[in-house]
């Protein structure tokens, strides 16, 4: 039987995937296919991930798929994406620079997760890395993971609702973008690695690729609109898994072993909330003000 922690977890993943699921049904078809099929790619990519690099392995959660990959972890790439993207929808950016801030979006709850939910025994990599035992191509793979799916999701859907088809075509769109995006980030690994091999560090990528993404991204959504009715579930996701780990800080006792975990995971927590947060902001503020 799995520790109470895993089952704590496990059984918040599956409350938030059915949160998600009514909050797609009542968007439309699009959306219910676009979170069905983010789930499907986060069991994808980690089952070939385990089985092509075994750079981790997982505990032992309630439900496993082959012994390898608890359900939950795939179903919690699903409602990550699915937020991450309905989220930078509101934001009102071009096509071209949400499946970036999706892809930040994401990051911001794997850069406080990570760390924690290793010392919790959730997973444990083979290699420690330099960010609290956790390497730091997990980053990377994180922002291709969510940037690929993303990317090739919104291209399929404008290609699907530019035709009569579009039940159909979001059908075809969900499934074709499962295995092409999993094939793009098996692909998109090899040239982090060739860098790596030639003695580029790490961090030196890393921060290119997140400070290079966040100025596209972020410079332009202060300039849109930010007056849209907030949207308790894209913020409770979020929230839900923030709030999670940064309790199991405490509960754990990481933060006696770690406490720098403290700071970084209230950063996170605190800048994921605002970026989710955003689109609605000036409801917030004058919700405030006028209190």
């Amino acid at each position: 039987m799995p520790e109470p922690v895993f089952l704590v977890f496990e059984f918040g993943v599956y409350i938030l995937a059915i949160t998600c699921l009514c909050h797609a049904w009542a968007r439309g078809w699009s959306h219910v296919f676009s979170l069905g099929a983010g789930m499907l790619y986060g069991l994808l990519i980690e089952y070939a991930a385990i089985g092509t690099f075994h750079a981790y392995v997982y505990g032992h959660f309630l439900i496993m798929i082959d012994g390898l990959v608890p359900l939950c972890i795939g179903i919690s790439w699903g409602v990550v994406i699915y937020t991450a993207m309905a989220t930078s929808d509101r934001f009102g950016l071009p096509w071209y620079l949400r499946p970036i801030m999706d892809a930040l979006l994401a990051l911001t709850i794997d850069l406080g997760m990570d760390a924690i939910a290793i010392r919790l025994g959730f997973w444990t990599w083979g290699t420690a890395g330099p960010w609290f035992g956790v390497p730091l191509g997990n980053f990377y793979a994180w922002f291709i993971v969510v940037l690929g799916f993303s990317l090739l999701l919104r291209l399929g859907q404008l290609w699907s609702h530019a035709g009569r088809g579009v039940f159909l075509g979001d059908i075809i769109v969900a499934s074709v973008a499962v295995p092409l995006a999993a094939i793009a980030l098996l692909t998109l690994l090899q040239p982090y690695f060739a860098l790596i091999a030639q003695g580029i560090t790490a961090w030196l990528i890393i921060g290119l690729l997140l400070g290079g993404s966040a100025l596209l991204t972020l410079g332009a959504a202060l300039r849109t609109r930010h007056d849209h009715p907030l949207d308790l579930v894209l913020l409770g996701v979020p929230l839900g898994f923030h709030s999670f780990f940064f309790a199991a800080l405490f509960w754990a006792r990481i933060d006696r072993q770690v406490p720098a975990l403290i700071a970084v995971s209230a950063f996170m927590l605190i800048s994921g909330l605002l970026l989710h947060a955003w689109p609605s902001w000036d409801r917030l503020t004058t919700r405030a003000s006028g209190a």
